[in-house]
Protein backbone atom coordinates (compact mmCIF):
# COMPACT_ATOMS: atom_id res chain seq x y z
CA UNK A 1 0.00 0.00 0.00
CA UNK A 2 1.57 3.31 -1.06
CA UNK A 3 1.68 6.48 1.06
CA UNK A 4 -1.28 8.13 -0.68
CA UNK A 5 -3.47 5.06 -0.20
CA UNK A 6 -2.50 4.91 3.48
CA UNK A 7 -3.48 8.56 3.93
CA UNK A 8 -6.79 8.04 2.14
CA UNK A 9 -7.52 5.11 4.46
CA UNK A 10 -6.80 7.39 7.41
CA UNK A 11 -9.44 9.85 6.22
CA UNK A 12 -12.37 7.54 6.93
CA UNK A 13 -14.51 9.23 9.62
CA UNK A 14 -14.04 6.38 12.10
CA UNK A 15 -10.28 6.85 11.82
CA UNK A 16 -10.00 10.63 11.88
CA UNK A 17 -7.85 10.46 14.99
CA UNK A 18 -5.15 8.62 12.99
CA UNK A 19 -4.18 11.89 11.32
CA UNK A 20 -2.37 12.66 14.56
CA UNK A 21 0.20 10.05 13.54
CA UNK A 22 1.47 12.35 10.80
CA UNK A 23 4.24 14.80 11.66
CA UNK A 24 3.27 18.45 11.32
CA UNK A 25 5.90 19.25 8.70
CA UNK A 26 8.65 17.18 7.06
CA UNK A 27 10.78 20.17 6.09
CA UNK A 28 10.67 19.46 2.37
CA UNK A 29 8.95 21.26 -0.51
CA UNK A 30 8.40 18.59 -3.15
CA UNK A 31 7.08 15.59 -1.19
CA UNK A 32 3.35 14.86 -1.08
CA UNK A 33 1.25 13.46 1.77
CA UNK A 34 4.35 12.69 3.83
CA UNK A 35 3.29 15.03 6.61
CA UNK A 36 0.22 16.99 7.67
CA UNK A 37 1.35 20.21 5.99
CA UNK A 38 1.81 18.53 2.63
CA UNK A 39 -1.48 16.67 3.03
CA UNK A 40 -3.51 19.87 3.47
CA UNK A 41 -1.31 21.79 1.02
CA UNK A 42 1.66 24.13 1.33
CA UNK A 43 0.95 27.83 1.86
CA UNK A 44 1.30 30.16 -1.12
CA UNK A 45 3.73 32.98 -1.57
CA UNK A 46 1.97 36.38 -1.27
CA UNK A 47 3.89 37.68 -4.29
CA UNK A 48 3.94 34.73 -6.72
CA UNK A 49 1.07 32.60 -5.33
CA UNK A 50 3.28 29.57 -5.83
CA UNK A 51 3.46 26.89 -3.11
CA UNK A 52 6.27 27.56 -0.67
CA UNK A 53 7.75 25.64 2.27
CA UNK A 54 7.35 26.86 5.80
CA UNK A 55 10.01 29.40 6.72
CA UNK A 56 12.61 28.78 9.44
CA UNK A 57 10.98 31.11 11.96
CA UNK A 58 7.65 29.35 11.37
CA UNK A 59 9.08 25.88 11.98
CA UNK A 60 10.88 27.19 15.06
CA UNK A 61 7.61 28.62 16.36
CA UNK A 62 5.94 25.22 15.98
CA UNK A 63 8.79 23.63 17.96
CA UNK A 64 8.26 26.21 20.70
CA UNK A 65 4.53 25.48 20.74
CA UNK A 66 5.31 21.78 21.20
CA UNK A 67 7.24 22.51 24.40
CA UNK A 68 4.90 21.48 27.27
CA UNK A 69 6.29 24.28 29.44
CA UNK A 70 4.34 26.85 27.43
CA UNK A 71 0.66 27.25 26.63
CA UNK A 72 0.27 31.04 26.35
CA UNK A 73 1.90 32.73 23.35
CA UNK A 74 2.20 36.46 22.68
CA UNK A 75 3.53 37.14 19.18
CA UNK A 76 4.48 40.68 18.16
CA UNK A 77 4.96 40.42 14.41
CA UNK A 78 5.73 42.50 11.37
CA UNK A 79 2.87 42.55 8.90
CA UNK A 80 2.80 39.92 6.16
CA UNK A 81 4.81 37.30 8.04
CA UNK A 82 2.43 34.38 7.57
CA UNK A 83 1.77 33.92 11.29
CA UNK A 84 -2.02 33.92 11.01
CA UNK A 85 -1.72 31.20 8.39
CA UNK A 86 0.70 29.21 10.55
CA UNK A 87 -1.45 29.27 13.67
CA UNK A 88 -4.54 28.24 11.71
CA UNK A 89 -2.52 25.25 10.52
CA UNK A 90 -1.33 24.44 14.04
CA UNK A 91 -4.80 24.47 15.57
CA UNK A 92 -6.11 22.42 12.65
CA UNK A 93 -3.34 19.84 13.17
CA UNK A 94 -3.93 19.68 16.91
CA UNK A 95 -7.64 19.19 16.27
CA UNK A 96 -6.72 15.54 15.66
CA UNK A 97 -4.58 15.14 18.77
CA UNK A 98 -4.24 17.55 21.70
CA UNK A 99 -7.53 19.35 21.01
CA UNK A 100 -9.48 16.27 19.88
CA UNK A 101 -13.04 16.24 21.22
CA UNK A 102 -12.78 19.78 22.56
CA UNK A 103 -13.46 23.29 21.33
CA UNK A 104 -11.14 25.83 19.73
CA UNK A 105 -12.23 29.47 19.82
CA UNK A 106 -11.13 31.89 17.08
CA UNK A 107 -11.49 35.65 17.54
CA UNK A 108 -10.51 38.07 14.79
CA UNK A 109 -12.36 41.32 15.50
CA UNK A 110 -15.49 42.87 16.92
CA UNK A 111 -17.65 42.04 13.92
CA UNK A 112 -18.89 38.59 12.98
CA UNK A 113 -18.12 39.34 9.35
CA UNK A 114 -14.43 39.69 10.13
CA UNK A 115 -14.29 36.41 12.05
CA UNK A 116 -16.20 34.66 9.25
CA UNK A 117 -13.39 35.52 6.86
CA UNK A 118 -10.83 33.89 9.12
CA UNK A 119 -13.08 30.86 9.57
CA UNK A 120 -13.30 30.58 5.79
CA UNK A 121 -9.51 30.48 5.62
CA UNK A 122 -9.50 27.67 8.17
CA UNK A 123 -12.17 25.80 6.21
CA UNK A 124 -10.01 26.04 3.07
CA UNK A 125 -7.31 24.12 4.90
CA UNK A 126 -9.68 21.15 4.98
CA UNK A 127 -10.11 21.17 1.23
CA UNK A 128 -7.85 18.15 0.76
CA UNK A 129 -9.36 16.28 3.72
CA UNK A 130 -13.10 17.08 3.46
CA UNK A 131 -14.21 13.72 4.85
CA UNK A 132 -13.06 14.65 8.35
CA UNK A 133 -15.74 17.36 8.66
CA UNK A 134 -19.06 16.30 10.11
CA UNK A 135 -20.76 19.66 9.64
CA UNK A 136 -19.91 23.32 9.24
CA UNK A 137 -21.35 26.79 8.74
CA UNK A 138 -19.95 30.30 8.49
CA UNK A 139 -18.76 30.38 12.11
CA UNK A 140 -18.14 26.75 13.06
CA UNK A 141 -16.51 23.54 11.90
CA UNK A 142 -17.19 20.24 13.67
CA UNK A 143 -15.06 17.20 12.98
CA UNK A 144 -16.14 13.57 13.30
CA UNK A 145 -13.83 13.17 16.29
CA UNK A 146 -15.82 15.80 18.21
CA UNK A 147 -13.40 18.70 17.79
CA UNK A 148 -15.20 21.99 17.14
CA UNK A 149 -13.70 25.21 15.80
CA UNK A 150 -15.92 28.19 16.62
CA UNK A 151 -15.53 31.79 15.52
CA UNK A 152 -16.64 34.47 17.98
CA UNK A 153 -16.62 38.27 17.91
CA UNK A 154 -14.35 40.11 20.34
CA UNK A 155 -17.05 40.70 22.93
CA UNK A 156 -16.85 39.51 26.53
CA UNK A 157 -20.46 38.32 26.58
CA UNK A 158 -19.83 36.13 23.53
CA UNK A 159 -16.91 34.38 25.23
CA UNK A 160 -18.23 33.87 28.76
CA UNK A 161 -19.79 30.52 29.59
CA UNK A 162 -18.00 28.39 27.02
CA UNK A 163 -16.69 25.04 28.27
CA UNK A 164 -14.26 22.36 27.10
CA UNK A 165 -12.06 25.04 25.57
CA UNK A 166 -8.80 23.52 24.39
CA UNK A 167 -7.39 26.61 22.67
CA UNK A 168 -8.13 30.25 21.89
CA UNK A 169 -6.66 32.10 18.91
CA UNK A 170 -6.83 35.91 19.04
CA UNK A 171 -5.76 37.35 15.67
CA UNK A 172 -4.55 40.97 15.31
CA UNK A 173 -5.37 41.38 18.99
CA UNK A 174 -4.02 44.94 19.28
CA UNK A 175 -6.10 46.26 16.38
CA UNK A 176 -9.68 45.47 17.25
CA UNK A 177 -12.00 48.44 16.97
CA UNK A 178 -12.66 48.89 20.70
CA UNK A 179 -12.47 51.77 23.14
CA UNK A 180 -11.61 49.38 25.98
CA UNK A 181 -10.46 45.83 25.22
CA UNK A 182 -9.82 44.78 28.84
CA UNK A 183 -13.28 43.10 29.28
CA UNK A 184 -12.39 40.70 26.46
CA UNK A 185 -9.12 39.72 28.12
CA UNK A 186 -10.90 39.45 31.48
CA UNK A 187 -13.28 36.93 29.89
CA UNK A 188 -10.52 34.94 28.18
CA UNK A 189 -8.07 34.70 31.09
CA UNK A 190 -10.15 32.56 33.50
CA UNK A 191 -11.09 30.18 30.67
CA UNK A 192 -7.43 29.68 29.82
CA UNK A 193 -6.33 29.37 33.45
CA UNK A 194 -9.08 26.96 34.53
CA UNK A 195 -8.92 24.72 31.46
CA UNK A 196 -5.15 25.03 30.93
CA UNK A 197 -6.08 25.99 27.38
CA UNK A 198 -3.54 27.07 24.80
CA UNK A 199 -3.73 30.78 24.02
CA UNK A 200 -2.33 32.20 20.79
CA UNK A 201 -2.35 36.00 20.75
CA UNK A 202 -0.76 37.64 17.72
CA UNK A 203 -0.69 41.12 16.26
CA UNK A 204 1.25 43.89 14.62
CA UNK A 205 1.48 46.66 17.28
CA UNK A 206 -1.03 49.49 17.35
CA UNK A 207 0.32 52.05 19.78
CA UNK A 208 1.16 51.80 23.51
CA UNK A 209 -2.32 50.81 24.66
CA UNK A 210 -4.59 47.83 25.21
CA UNK A 211 -4.04 44.37 26.67
CA UNK A 212 -1.67 43.26 23.89
CA UNK A 213 0.75 46.07 24.74
CA UNK A 214 0.30 45.57 28.49
CA UNK A 215 1.02 41.83 28.35
CA UNK A 216 4.27 42.42 26.48
CA UNK A 217 5.42 45.00 29.02
CA UNK A 218 4.32 43.16 32.19
CA UNK A 219 5.92 40.20 33.93
CA UNK A 220 3.70 37.17 33.36
CA UNK A 221 3.69 33.56 32.15
CA UNK A 222 3.35 34.30 28.41
CA UNK A 223 5.98 33.08 25.98
CA UNK A 224 6.73 36.37 24.21
CA UNK A 225 8.12 36.27 20.69
CA UNK A 226 8.94 39.02 18.18
CA UNK A 227 9.29 38.67 14.41
CA UNK A 228 10.41 41.74 12.49
CA UNK A 229 10.64 42.06 8.73
CA UNK A 230 14.26 40.90 8.68
CA UNK A 231 13.11 37.40 9.71
CA UNK A 232 11.51 37.11 6.27
CA UNK A 233 14.52 38.32 4.27
CA UNK A 234 15.63 35.60 1.90
CA UNK A 235 12.21 33.96 1.97
CA UNK A 236 9.46 36.51 1.38
CA UNK A 237 11.62 39.52 0.57
CA UNK A 238 15.14 40.28 -0.59
CA UNK A 239 17.34 42.51 1.56
CA UNK A 240 16.83 45.29 -0.97
CA UNK A 241 13.03 44.93 -0.90
CA UNK A 242 13.00 45.04 2.89
CA UNK A 243 15.13 48.17 2.95
CA UNK A 244 12.83 49.86 0.44
CA UNK A 245 9.78 48.98 2.54
CA UNK A 246 11.45 50.54 5.57
CA UNK A 247 11.98 53.77 3.64
CA UNK A 248 8.26 54.15 2.97
CA UNK A 249 7.22 57.44 4.61
CA UNK A 250 3.50 56.85 4.05
CA UNK A 251 3.34 54.30 6.88
CA UNK A 252 4.71 53.96 10.37
CA UNK A 253 7.50 51.54 9.46
CA UNK A 254 8.78 51.20 13.04
CA UNK A 255 5.40 49.86 14.04
CA UNK A 256 4.41 47.94 10.91
CA UNK A 257 7.74 46.18 10.34
CA UNK A 258 9.95 46.58 13.44
CA UNK A 259 7.67 45.63 16.36
CA UNK A 260 7.58 49.11 17.92
CA UNK A 261 4.53 50.51 19.74
CA UNK A 262 4.26 54.07 18.43
CA UNK A 263 0.99 55.95 17.96
CA UNK A 264 -0.98 53.70 15.65
CA UNK A 265 -2.16 56.79 13.80
CA UNK A 266 -0.29 56.00 10.59
CA UNK A 267 -0.64 52.25 10.82
CA UNK A 268 -1.82 50.53 7.64
CA UNK A 269 -4.17 48.47 9.78
CA UNK A 270 -4.96 50.94 12.55
CA UNK A 271 -8.12 49.00 13.28
CA UNK A 272 -9.26 45.69 11.87
CA UNK A 273 -12.05 46.29 9.38
CA UNK A 274 -13.99 43.69 7.43
CA UNK A 275 -11.61 43.79 4.46
CA UNK A 276 -8.39 43.82 6.52
CA UNK A 277 -7.47 40.56 8.15
CA UNK A 278 -4.34 38.66 9.02
CA UNK A 279 -1.41 37.54 6.95
CA UNK A 280 -1.03 35.92 3.58
CA UNK A 281 -1.76 32.31 2.93
CA UNK A 282 -4.13 30.18 0.94
CA UNK A 283 -4.05 26.58 -0.12
CA UNK A 284 -2.40 25.54 -3.33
Amino acid sequence: MNTLTKVQEMLRPAQVQDLSKLSFYCGKKQKQNCCFTHLVGLPKSPSTYNPMPLMPYQTQFFKTVQNPRYHKFHVNKSRQMGMTELILRIIQYRGFSKYAGGKVIIIAGTREKTTKKLMQRLKELFRNIPNVIQKSDDLSIKLYNGTTFEGLPARAEAILGDTKIKAIFMDEASKWYMTDDEPVMNAVKPIVDINKSDLFMISTPNGPKGFFYKIERDTNDFMKIKYDIYQAVGFLYSQEEAEEMLKDTSVDTDQEYLNQYTTGRNSIFGTVLDDEIGDFGTLD
